[in-house]
């Protein structure tokens, strides 16, 4: 009867300390009776060995609600973590970017630049091509400058209806006098009987592909 009693009143401490995360089983265990108390009562101490089992496992120490909180929060990163490994990273989705703009763009076409060929030059300003000379001379440290320099130009010009010619400013003389040239790095565009001409001068990339552009059309 006694331990009857004993193990209603345990169940009930037992379910309000699972709805009280601050009540432990210290505090439930406090609530049986001593075994003298229990032998006064005509009751035997072993009878309860099974709640004390109970009690010292530590039954009432793990609150059910935080386990089950903490699983549901468990499943929520799995969850998270499943999502952004299936998103790509800034990184890739910038370079996948990058790699179907250079796809679609066209790609750039080069004019014919090359050694001075008479010619081919005379076939070109026949035809009405626009005809560009670079005036260049080895012992030039202008000219070697600017000689990459145009390479690059010519390489962003295919649009145009262009040739482009290095004659050597030393020995090319006919050349020279028929395009009025006095000096070597001179840069000449001749278009339907017209001469235009940039330096002698160290020039960028860009001031040479707006010279022939602004001319060449």
């Amino acid at each position: 009867m006694f331990k009857t009693y004993f193990v209603l009143s345990l169940s009930f401490v037992t379910v309000f300390a699972a709805c009280n995360p601050t009540d432990t089983a210290m505090e439930v265990m406090e609530t049986r009776p001593s075994d003298e108390t229990i032998e006064e009562m005509g009751g035997n101490p072993e009878d309860f060995s099974d709640v004390d089992a109970n009690l010292d496992g530590g039954d009432l120490d793990e609150n059910p609600i935080e386990a089950m909180e903490g699983e549901v929060m468990e499943e929520e990163v799995m969850e998270d973590n499943a999502v952004e490994a299936e998103l790509p990273s800034d990184n890739e989705a910038m370079e996948n970017e990058v790699m179907e703009v250079e796809e679609s763009a066209p790609a750039l076409q080069k004019a014919p630049f090359s050694d001075f060929n008479e010619s081919e030059y005379d076939s070109a300003v026949s035809e009405g091509k626009a005809v560009f000379v670079d005036f260049h001379a080895t012992w030039c440290p202008t000219c070697r400058v600017n000689a990459p320099r145009i390479e690059e130009a010519f390489s962003e010009l295919g649009d145009l209806d262009l040739v482009g010619f290095r004659a050597d400013y030393d020995t090319e003389d006919d050349l020279k006098k028929e395009l009025s040239v006095f000096a070597q790095s001179s840069l000449v565009l001749v278009k339907d009987g017209e001469i235009h001409r940039l330096g002698p001068a160290i020039v960028t990339k860009e001031q040479i592909v707006d010279f022939i552009r602004e001319h060449a059309s």
